[in-house]
C-alpha cells in the first residue's frame, strides 16, 4: 500500500512539473518564434517558385 501511495505522489509531481514547464513564458516564446520561422520560411519558399499561368478563351494553362 505504501508503494502505491508513493508511486501516485511521484506521478502527480512529475505531471505537475511538466505542466509548469509547458507554461513557462520562455518556452511559449520559443514555440511562437519557431512557428513564426516555419511560416515565414514557407512563404519565402512559395514566393520563389516560378509559376506560369496562361488564361485564354477556351484554353487555360497553369504550370509550376
Amino acid at each position: 500500500m505504501l508503494s502505491v501511495v508513493y508511486l501516485e505522489r511521484t506521478v502527480l509531481r512529475s505531471a505537475a512539473r511538466r505542466i509548469s514547464t509547458v507554461r513557462d513564458p520562455r518556452n511559449i516564446l520559443i514555440a511562437v518564434l519557431a512557428v513564426a520561422v516555419a511560416v515565414l520560411g514557407y512563404l519565402y519558399y512559395d514566393s520563389q517558385q516560378h509559376r506560369i499561368s496562361v488564361n485564354l478563351p477556351g484554353f487555360k494553362l497553369d504550370a509550376k
